[in-house]
């Protein structure tokens, strides 16, 4: 299965040698989310893949990989990497989603849930202003959450993510003046007429979040939005006036919005609970929780192949040495560019081992001394020496034989399965005789 777009990836494509597409996610902003596997790393990963030609884009996440925030409730790219006219940008993997999503399908969420999240959200821009930095972005679907069963004692656990457009506190703007640089709705009357980036520009922003999510609506864009009669007179819609107030009578930090929130009593409401699903699809075929399935379309056992390490005590049901070739099979073969037990076209048993096509088989049949010669062994098995001992492929050119007295399963049709030490006593010896005829 490829993208949309097929010039952003295919299932099963490996980008940058890294980074393995395992299945798309979602599209848009110019590019493709994939669930990639990092070969390096062994575990999943957010791949968004980028055109160079998607200029716009790719400076935001230029920018955001620029950004380094620790925090537990704060969520940045991991790295990028290039391949040819293509650009991928990494980041954890979080499967339940944006606020933005739990309020479209929830509308008004439970007071106590709204704010939980506040106050996460406070904490990781407490974080992010104490590194000096103003994300300029904030809003419900900047805001990605861990599924319920995930979460901690059953509250919700947020991510703040997105720092495309974040700049350092009091940063000249280095755009137009008529270039808006956020969200409409969610901006703050001072940065819609262009003041340098501020924190208080982010408290603003929490306000209209907050806001949000205890009536289930979105703001306007223009202009501050109204909170409601009814709710204006409690604490809470007092404490979300704070927040959405002109810029000098706001909280001035993250840090003062928290407080003042832990403090404010919360509305009276029924308890409801919210159910935050698991968005990230089923493994595709071949993929598990461990990552690629390594046996994967190789579970089909053949009547006709006995297991590697089979006795004549331990074979399956309807199994038994010596096997014999069913009507109408051809009787065994070597591999191809061999012959009894030698080489007969002159090419190496590499050569020959390469030349194989791929999942060739060959039918079994009686060998000498009642011997019975099976197929090559299947896809992903050794090729060399006896089962067990390091892979040769010198070694190895004919099929399996299985011993009649039950013994375990050995190669025939090869070379001698020489050792090291073998070769060196050969050697030796050869010298030694060497030395006798010069000596004579």
């Amino acid at each position: 299965m490829a993208s949309k777009d097929g010039s952003m990836g295919s299932m099963g494509e490996v980008f940058a040698g890294r980074y393995e597409l395992v299945d798309p996610l979602a599209s848009g902003g110019g590019g493709v989310i994939w669930r990639v596997w990092d070969q390096r790393q062994k575990e999943y990963r957010a791949g968004k893949v980028l055109k160079q030609s998607h200029s716009d884009s790719l400076l935001r996440f230029m920018r955001e990989t620029s950004w380094r925030v620790e925090h537990r409730n704060v969520i940045t790219p991991l790295g990028w990497v290039g391949e040819d006219d293509k650009v991928m940008f990494t980041m954890p993997l979080i499967r339940g989603g944006s606020l933005a999503q739990i309020i479209k399908e929830e509308g008004a969420l439970p007071p106590a849930w709204a704010v939980s999240i506040t106050r996460q959200l406070l904490d990781a821009l407490t974080a992010v202003h104490d590194q000096g930095l103003v994300h300029r972005d904030i809003k419900p679907a900047n805001i990605l959450l861990e599924p319920t069963a995930t979460s901690i004692g059953g509250e919700p656990f947020i991510y703040l993510s997105d720092f495309g457009i974040a700049a350092p506190i009091g940063d000249p703007r280095m755009t137009r003046a008529s270039e808006v640089i956020g969200t409409p709705g969610y901006m703050s009357p001072e940065a819609q007429y262009g003041a340098d980036p501020m924190p208080q520009q982010d408290i603003y922003a929490v306000g209209v979040v907050l806001l949000e999510m205890l009536t289930g609506r979105r703001p306007p864009s223009e202009g501050v939005p109204t909170i409601p009669p009814a709710a204006a007179a409690l604490p809470m819609g007092q404490y979300i006036a704070q927040l959405l107030d002109e810029e000098t009578r706001r909280p001035q930090t993250a840090r003062e919005a928290r407080e003042k929130l832990l403090a404010t009593p919360l509305p009276p409401s029924a308890p409801r609970p919210i159910v935050i699903p698991d968005r990230i699809p089923d493994w595709p075929e071949g993929w598990t929780d461990a990552g690629p399935d390594l046996y994967a379309n190789r579970t089909t056992v053949r009547s006709d192949v006995i297991p590697l390490g089979a006795t004549a005590s331990t074979l399956p049901a309807g199994q038994q040495f010596p096997m014999q070739p069913t009507a109408g099979q051809n009787q065994h073969r070597p591999a191809p560019g061999w012959g009894e037990n030698s080489p007969s076209t002159g090419r190496s048993a590499s050569q020959a081992l390469h030349a194989q096509s791929p999942g060739t088989m060959y039918p079994p049949t009686q060998g000498p001394g009642g011997t019975l010669v099976l197929p090559p062994p299947p896809p992903g098995m050794p090729r060399g020496g006896h089962f067990g001992q390091p892979s040769r492929p010198q070694q190895f050119v004919g099929g399996i034989a299985a011993q009649p007295n039950g013994g375990v399963l050995t190669r025939i049709g090869a070379w001698p399965a020489w050792s090291g030490w073998g070769l060196v006593l050969v050697g030796l010896a050869c010298i030694a005789i060497a030395l006798l005829l010069m000596g004579g």
